[in-house]
């Protein structure tokens, strides 16, 4: 009967102690975390062969703890294919248009931020420009997919101006489209505190 008893006990004990090791987390998160980040995201991006491909859109960033949080948002990938087929000197294309939404996971210390995850590509829209009447364009863009999956990683410096505004520049590398033939690209985003 004693050793029921002692076991009922130390199991209480245990009980207390993890409830107060989770309360104490979840104070401290929320004491010592900022606030939610909202603003502006632009981006220059080379790779596959394709040139300049500009990323732009919006993103929120919610920082967990002093050292840890999650990046999204909502990014306007255009990806342009130039084909000199015409007789003339202009040439003629395809752009397509992608909605990009990143999942990151973001590590912040005083010298660099780092950030790295995968990204949800939707495809938009397509638009033919400079098409000459005879052409079939899409002779020459590659094959697209509806929705498909990459990545990115991402090192980038938060400089704070005045109390509620942040300017954080970065490098990227990563592909958003698929897991290989990773491209380069520089970028920053503009942000708001609350």
């Amino acid at each position: 009967m004693r050793i029921n008893q002692s076991s009922k006990l130390t199991s209480r004990k245990q009980l207390n102690y993890v409830t107060l090791t989770v309360v104490s987390i979840f104070i401290s998160c929320n004491l010592f975390a900022q606030k939610n980040m909202i603003g502006i995201y632009g981006s220059g991006e080379w790779g596959s062969g394709r040139g300049l491909r500009n990323v732009s859109g919006l993103i929120y960033e919610r920082k967990i703890t002093n050292h840890f949080g999650i990046e999204t948002g909502a990014h306007l990938h255009v990806s342009k294919y130039t084909t000199n087929y015409s007789s003339n000197a202009t040439a003629s294309g395809v752009k397509h248009y992608y909605t990009n939404v990143p999942i990151l996971f973001k590590y912040y210390s005083n010298i660099v931020n780092i950030a790295a995850g995968p990204t949800l590509n939707i495809f938009t829209a397509r638009n033919e420009f400079n098409k000459p009447s005879p052409i079939q364009l899409s002779e020459y863009e590659p094959k697209v997919k509806d929705v498909s999956i990459g990545y990115i990683f991402k090192i980038s410096k938060s400089f704070n101006i005045k109390d509620k505004f942040v300017l954080e520049p970065e490098v990227n590398l990563g592909n958003r489209f698929e897991f290989r033939k990773p491209n380069l690209g520089i970028g920053a985003s503009f942000k708001y505190k609350f």
